[in-house]
């Protein structure tokens, strides 16, 4: 069974990663463009990255999915709240191959809390709170941690260790 490894960077452009991999940077980038498929991908109306990832893992458009925005109001009171997994209408990709026996991880996806079962694992994205649920399985946070520290949903780009965004040059991140 072939492995397939599907990666999504919100707001990054051909324009600017194209020539950079053209020079060799970053050439793990240059190694996986060579040997796998990419492209460009049409934006969904409105062109937001919420409605967008939930078009993505669903296949469907905003009016189907019910996502224009990382935000949604509650009809009763009007209050804002953050759109999240049990709001996203549809099956995603990884739950129908999830469905079918096939193993799935899902990395850092936004909107994607709570984090639910699947035949494999979840680690939530934007979108989440900072706590303890934002994986399935339950330990898998506490595995995380143990491996590479504290796990941030968000990250402080303000950070003192983003200042240098070198990182040929910079000892710290080789």
């Amino acid at each position: 069974m072939p492995r397939v490894l599907i990666i999504g960077l919100d707001g990054a452009t051909w324009n600017i990663i194209k020539p950079l991999v053209d020079e060799g940077k970053p050439p793990t980038f240059k190694k996986l463009m060579s040997n796998g498929v990419w492209g460009k991908l049409e934006s969904t109306i409105p062109p937001v990255t919420g409605p967008s990832w939930a078009s993505f893992s669903t296949g469907m458009n905003p009016g189907k999915t019910g996502v224009f925005d990382f935000l949604v109001r509650e009809k009763e009171s009007m209050d804002l709240k953050t759109i999240n997994s049990k709001t996203v209408r549809g099956k995603t990709f990884w739950d129908n191959l999830s469905i079918q026996g096939r193993k799935v991880g899902i990395v850092n996806f936004p909107m994607l809390y709570p984090p639910y079962k699947v035949n494999g694992f979840m680690i939530s994205g934007v979108g989440s709170p900072e706590d303890e649920d934002i994986t399935f399985p339950r330990e898998l946070k506490d595995e995380i941690d143990e491996v590479a520290g504290s796990y941030e949903i968000v990250v402080s780009y303000h950070n003192e260790k983003y200042d240098d965004v070198d990182f040929s040059r910079n000892r710290k991140y080789r």
